[in-house]
């Protein structure tokens, strides 16, 4: 019946002596806060979540991280979407803490009024926000030549049709789509439309998951 549910996705072993293998990470963060949520889901309840992991934010260009559980950010953020009643927030540490800091980052974290993803760094709390990013002033030779070869892994879907139709119109671009499921009408459609705007797609059904199936693919 806590008001406060604190999932820490670090272990004492994972930061700052180093981080863990990627596999382990997700099944420690990922794995173990979708089981949470779909607990407290269940149960029906609100509560204030906090997800708390170590080095994933550079807050400071010059500072160490560890990318271990980089998939937390976007997966609460999602959770905050979604399921509004457990307050979800991202809690970011820095890789090392004094005494003194680690007891300011505590008091700062039980009394986290949310923001979805934030950082602590030497007592001070920071809020990740997006902001626009003017390009109209912006210099410089296109970073694609006409007819460059360009993979996406997932073309086929929304995000990856749309980022196609832009390099097809824009440089004429050869695409090869690599994706997990059997080439349908639905893939067959979205390949026409992308080269009736001037590039050229190719799919090729791979699992990237599997370094031999991408390879073959590449």
């Amino acid at each position: 019946d806590a008001g406060t549910i604190v999932f820490v996705a670090f272990g004492p072993g994972t930061a700052p002596s180093g981080p863990a293998t990627l596999r382990d990470a997700e099944a420690a963060g990922v794995h173990r806060l979708l089981a949470l949520s779909r607990q407290l889901v269940a149960a029906g309840r609100g509560c204030r979540l906090r997800v708390v992991t170590r080095g994933v934010h550079p807050v400071d260009p010059a500072e160490p991280t560890d990318p271990s559980h980089a998939a937390l950010p976007g997966f609460t953020g999602t959770l905050a979407r979604e399921h509004p009643a457990l307050e979800p927030v991202l809690v970011d540490l820095p890789m090392a803490e004094s005494p003194a800091e680690a007891r300011r980052h505590r008091a700062l974290l039980l009394a986290e009024p949310g923001g979805t993803d934030v950082a602590y760094r030497a007592g001070r709390r920071f809020v990740r926000r997006l902001t626009e990013l003017d390009l109209a002033d912006a210099t410089g030779s296109a970073p694609l030549a006409a007819g460059d070869v360009v993979l996406i892994l997932g073309g086929a879907g929304g995000i990856g049709r749309a980022v196609s139709l832009d390099l097809a119109r824009r440089h004429g671009a050869r695409i090869a789509w690599i994706g997990r499921r059997p080439e349908d009408d639905a893939i067959r459609d979205g390949i026409r439309t992308v080269e009736a705007a001037g590039g050229a797609v190719r799919y090729v059904r791979a699992d990237a998951t599997v370094p031999a199936e991408l390879a073959r693919a590449v």
